[in-house]
């Protein structure tokens, strides 16, 4: 079985600290896993600089009905939601970025761009390149990130997997 592969690029700007999470994902990796992994690697971070912003970027390929516009929810897209509400991330990407090739396709919205602070970014849909059946995706942002409007907000972690429920 292929592992998750997670690349996390630190870069220093003034007064603040990002974090871009980049992830390759097998798909037949346990899901639950792959998110709690995910929210581990984000709590980490943030106990470690409670102000960074956090950007994930990825090809979920997942499925949710009132996020994502999809047809349907599928149980990843489920995940995938419950993790940026945990987390107060929102998806930057709005339009569909896989273009259907089939009859009874439709535009989905597959790739993620997860930032902190959404309202540093602006994204642009692009283009297929070559054969590709996705449109490109570039996030642009200014060289120094607009700071969270709430840093207290980041103050605090809470790990319910992680504790006892039983008396």
């Amino acid at each position: 079985m292929k592992k998750v592969t997670r690349k996390t690029k630190r870069s220093k700007f003034k007064c603040s600290e990002q974090y871009c999470i980049a992830l390759d994902r097998d798909l037949d990796a346990n899901e639950s896993k792959f998110f709690d992994d995910l929210t581990s690697k984000v709590e980490n971070i943030l106990s470690l600089y409670p102000f960074s912003e956090i950007s994930i970027i990825e090809d979920f390929n997942v499925h949710h009905q009132l996020w994502l516009s999809s047809p349907f929810t599928d149980r990843l897209g489920e995940l995938a939601f419950n993790f940026a509400i945990l987390h107060d991330i929102g998806q930057l990407v709005q339009h569909p970025i896989r273009i259907p090739d089939r009859l009874g396709d439709t535009p989905n919205i597959l790739d993620f761009f997860l930032p902190s602070c959404p309202s540093a970014y602006a994204v642009t849909l692009s283009s297929p390149l070559g054969s590709s059946d996705h449109n490109l995706v570039s996030v642009s942002c200014p060289i120094f990130p607009i700071p969270s409007q709430d840093p207290s907000k980041r103050s605090c972690l809470w790990r319910f997997a992680s504790v006892s429920w039983r008396t």
